[in-house]
């Protein structure tokens, strides 16, 4: 079973652990599917009104008002969004060891994206890409996870949902990159 949006964007709001059932298998080196792009055309709706309220102030009013509750909306979902990825669940095997993945994954990983692969101190395969670390947990359901991180000691606040796209492509291109070198896709029933 490919990985259907829809389904993430119902486990992303019920904040429990997904099953290893429904693990994704990324089929494509592409950035994972942007949940946030529906919720953001409402930023267009707000303008929209804003520009009818140059005839009418209480339209630019009500327009202001829509706006301030669709930011607030929208970065309470992008936080939300944002703290899932860390918890999406990737199809893998569950043979492999992290010292295994490390020496499999570490000349794809530096030679096509050019990514600093290293190996921490637990053994855990860990990629640094674009300013961000990127670690790569091998579950014991045949799954694996990828937790981002900001490189530097600075915390992610400014610029939410550009970090959130790069955290969709990086991880897009880790779990294809991962599955392929396993062949997951031809593991599929």
């Amino acid at each position: 079973m490919e990985f259907r949006a829809s389904e993430a964007f119902v486990r992303g709001l019920t904040g429990k652990e997904e099953p290893a059932s429904k693990a994704r298998l990324v089929v494509l080196p592409e950035p994972l599917p942007n949940e946030m792009k529906k919720i953001r055309k409402m930023y267009w709706v707000c303008l929209a009104v804003c520009c009818m309220g140059i005839f009418n102030a209480g339209l630019f009013a009500i327009g202001i008002l829509m706006y301030m509750v669709t930011t607030a909306v929208v970065e309470a979902v992008l936080d939300h969004k944002r703290q899932r990825l860390r918890r999406a669940k990737f199809r893998f095997r569950d043979d492999v060891t992290n010292d295994e993945l490390f020496l499999k994954m570490q000349p794809v990983f530096t030679s096509k994206y050019d990514m600093l692969v290293e190996k921490r101190d637990d053994g855990i395969l860990m990629l640094n890409y674009a300013g961000y670390t990127y670690d790569v947990f091998i579950g014991n359901d045949a799954t694996f996870t990828i937790w981002w991180r900001k490189t530097s000691a600075v915390p992610v606040t400014f610029g939410k949902y550009r970090t959130y796209r790069k955290f969709l492509a990086a991880m897009g291109i880790i779990a294809y990159e991962i599955q392929s070198a396993y062949e997951i896709q031809s593991l599929q029933p």
